[in-house]
């Protein structure tokens, strides 16, 4: 990484371009005082300082072995293994993703052309696979960045209460990732909702290349490849480069370029669009606290349990800027086709998920919002209107407002508090109140136990399974 960091910036520690960036700011800050110039600055410089640290590893303002660190892991790892066996649903939404950002002509034209050209899908996949390393998520263990952020990574463990906790701590972390993923579908179907994104806008790029080189090219043809890092420049060498095309597939045969550098900027461009298109947070959508650092310069510190109640939180800031700051700014072909796409499956979604008896009993009204809150397409802003509601039980928030039922049934204290420290310990939170509550029955006792146990809710465990384990567990209490 710090070779990376060396070629892309000039040095391993960035430092020179992060100098120019406060330059620049400073030259186009006009109209500012000084002191709020030099506090942008500090801010911008913080913030890179952040970004670059967490990503080298370099963060280590608390112990590697540190107790703190290795528990907030541990209650990450243990409610995704718990709770995000039907994650598989929630990806769904982003197969429209295509059509929305590089346009329905151009998503449905690629796919009719696909049709049977196998030979030139294979090539552009065996390129694609040296190339990106969207293609590795999955082996890699990396999918679950997409829909919660791990926070910095426990050292090895020193400690003898370390050693404890890395007992329980290491299997769980394990399973969190590659395991989990590869078992729920959310990675396969990631894995090819990304490779046919990968090949679209390969085919889209190449094409407008070519029109670059042949001086056709439209003004939208170049900021579209501007706009991802490819200069008209790189475009017009690009051109001359071996490019292939066969049954209207365009493939830029990049393994056969003489210049390496040029085919890395091509698949650099590919790799921003598929990260934005499958929405794929990046260090820089999160806030640094997310990943348990606070504070800048000599003063930031590491704390790592700060992470915990972010868990969730990482694809709702990367769809504030890749799908709610995109569609607004036009950058998306097709926005409101793909905001209409994106309601329709976040409706079919929560009608598969939610209980028919219960989908049956709500009105239009409930329904057509729950469909929005699972499009994504209020980004963070949506999981803010259900967190208030949470928090002031039920009496703020748009439900209320609008003299709707409570999305989950009436909330309590347990729910507030929950939504506050985060999704582990709120699930925490349930097992404590079916066990402590006086209103509580065996079997609420028997289904927190269910739901404790690591992949309990699996899509593919047939609901028969569930059953019969909290009918023995609640004959048991």
């Amino acid at each position: 990484m710090g070779l990376e960091y060396a070629r892309a910036f000039g040095n391993p520690n960035a430092e020179l371009a992060i100098s120019r960036a406060g330059l620049r700011v400073a030259e186009e800050s006009k109209g500012k005082t000084a002191d709020d110039i030099l506090k942008e600055i500090d801010e911008i410089k913080t913030g890179f300082e952040n970004i670059r640290d967490i990503q080298l590893g370099t963060i280590f303002a608390e112990n590697a072995d540190s107790i703190g660190r290795r528990s907030s892991s541990l209650i990450r790892s243990w409610f995704a293994v718990t709770s995000m066996g039907g994650a598989l649903f929630n990806s769904l939404m982003e197969t429209v993703r295509p059509a929305m950002v590089l346009g329905i002509k151009n998503n449905f034209d690629f796919a009719l052309k696909s049709l049977g050209n196998i030979e030139t899908l294979k090539k552009m996949s065996d390129e694609q696979r040296t190339k990106l390393t969207a293609a590795h998520e999955l082996s890699a263990g990396q999918t679950f960045r997409r829909f919660f952020d791990n926070g910095i990574e426990a050292g090895a463990a020193i400690s003898r209460t370390s050693k404890m906790l890395e007992k329980i701590e290491g299997p769980l972390s394990y399973l969190a990732r590659t395991p989990l993923y590869a078992l729920n579908g959310v990675g396969i179907t990631t894995h090819y909702q990304k490779q046919f994104t990968g090949f679209l806008i390969s085919d889209m790029f190449a094409e407008r290349i070519m029109r670059v080189g042949d001086n056709t090219a439209s003004k939208k043809d170049a900021l579209l490849l501007i706009d991802y890092g490819i200069s008209l420049d790189d475009a017009r060498k690009m051109a001359t480069m071996p490019i292939e095309k066969d049954k209207g597939i365009i493939f830029a045969n990049t393994a056969a370029w003489p210049d390496q550098d040029l085919a890395d900027k091509f698949y650099q461009a590919v790799s921003a669009v598929q990260d934005r298109v499958i929405t794929t947070p990046s260090v820089a959508d999160k806030p640094s606290v997310m990943m348990g650092v606070i504070g800048r310069g000599a003063t930031r510190k590491e704390v790592s349990m700060l992470a915990v109640p972010f868990q969730l939180k990482s694809w709702g800031f990367a769809a504030n800027n890749k799908i709610v700051l995109s569609a607004l700014q036009g950058r998306d072909a097709s926005v409101m086709a793909g905001i209409l796409a994106l309601f329709g499956a976040g409706y079919l979604v929560s009608s598969i998920k939610t209980p028919e008896f219960v989908w049956d009993k709500m009105t239009a009204e409930e329904r057509i919002l729950v469909g929005l809150e699972a499009s994504g397409v209020f980004g963070l802003y949506g999981d803010l209107n259900f967190m208030m509601e949470q928090m002031s039980q039920d009496s703020i928030g748009l439900r209320p407002m609008m003299g709707m039922n409570p999305k989950r049934g009436p909330s309590d204290e347990y729910d507030a508090l929950g939504e506050a420290f985060g999704p582990g310990p709120s699930k925490m939170l349930d097992i404590y109140k079916s066990f402590s509550s006086p209103y509580a029955t065996s079997r609420d006792r028997a289904n927190s136990v269910i739901r404790a146990i690591p992949f309990n809710n699996l899509i593919w465990i047939p609901r028969s399974f569930r059953t019969l384990a909290r009918d023995t567990i609640e004959d048991a209490l």
